[in-house]
């Protein structure tokens, strides 16, 4: 069985990598948020500590500058937040408090927190194991053009068929 981490951590890259992120994201998801500027730097400092662009990677940094974004109602930043909590990258590692910063972007509609959230539910990690929750929130992001939560959702259901086939 796949780790959290090893569900979110290519996540947290991607969405630090805008080539990248236009790429796995897909196509169809252009959905824009209104961020003011200020946050968008606090973000984009955050993505340079995480990635070691222009700086020595340094998750703690990263960690801290996300968390500022976060609380000024950053839906990358509480994604990218609460994907290094989870990971336990430059925070102390805490599936609560990931399930809740993924939770409070998955609701806003930002579609990797909802992935994000789809994968702890499908895995029982900070909230109780849902498969029905899983499919919920994997499918909206799938419907907004998450490749990766289209992907999840086939192996979601192709491990849920298999089981009823015994």
């Amino acid at each position: 069985m796949k780790s959290i981490g090893q569900s979110l951590l290519p996540q947290l890259l991607c969405l630090c990598d805008r080539k990248l992120s236009a790429r796995v994201l897909g196509d169809k998801y252009k959905k824009t948020f209104k961020v003011d500027r200020q946050v968008e730097a606090m973000v984009e400092a955050g993505c340079r500590f995480a990635a070691g662009k222009d700086a020595v990677q340094d998750y703690r940094k990263a960690s801290v500058w996300f968390r500022k974004a976060a609380k000024r109602g950053s839906l990358k930043g509480q994604t990218l937040l609460g994907t290094l909590i989870a990971v336990g990258y430059g925070a102390e590692k805490s599936a609560g408090l990931a399930a809740y910063w993924l939770r409070s972007a998955a609701r806003a509609g930002y579609a990797p927190a909802e992935y994000a959230l789809g994968q702890c539910y499908a895995l029982g990690f900070g909230v109780p194991p849902d498969k029905a929750m899983a499919r919920y929130w994997l499918y909206r992001a799938a419907f907004e053009g998450h490749k990766a939560a289209l992907l999840a959702l086939k192996k979601l259901q192709h491990k849920s068929t298999r089981l009823l086939r015994v």
